[in-house]
């Protein structure tokens, strides 16, 4: 889940359905931009994946890997691999999208353009397209 708060910024938050009160917990932040709000968060689709990957949309793109430990706290992994070319992040972003097997990541901007990221290692913008449907 996540909540934007003015006075705070954006947050991530973990829930889990807790079958025995019958509610919804709150459980440990993945992240929190305390300069930006979010527009959109999106979770790849974990084929056989030990971890779980979330993009966060907001003044720049945020990708974040992390395991859900016993507690329900967040221990992120991968960071070295998750860190978004900063030349190729300068837009604002407001929509996110994932490939059926969490590979490829769409993201819409402030500039109209929609953006296909990959993971080589960090995430790079592979291909950028118009809303016509021509390459740029």
């Amino acid at each position: 889940s996540s909540g934007i708060n003015a006075e705070y910024g954006g947050e991530v938050k973990l829930f889990q359905y807790d079958d025995f009160k019958n509610e919804w917990v709150a459980g440990d932040y993945v992240t929190k931009s305390p300069n930006s709000q979010i527009h959109d968060v999106a979770f790849a689709p974990n084929p056989g994946r030990s971890f779980h990957t979330l993009a966060i949309a907001g003044a720049e793109l945020e990708i974040i890997d992390f395991k859900v430990t016993d507690h329900f706290k967040v221990k992120r992994v991968n960071q070295d691999r998750n860190k978004v070319d900063p030349e190729q992040n300068r837009v604002e972003v407001w929509k996110l999208s994932w490939s059926s097997l969490g590979t490829t990541l769409c993201a819409t901007g402030d500039d109209g353009l929609i953006r296909l990221w990959k993971n080589n290692n960090r995430w790079e913008c592979t291909r950028t397209i118009k809303f016509n449907g021509m390459a740029v």
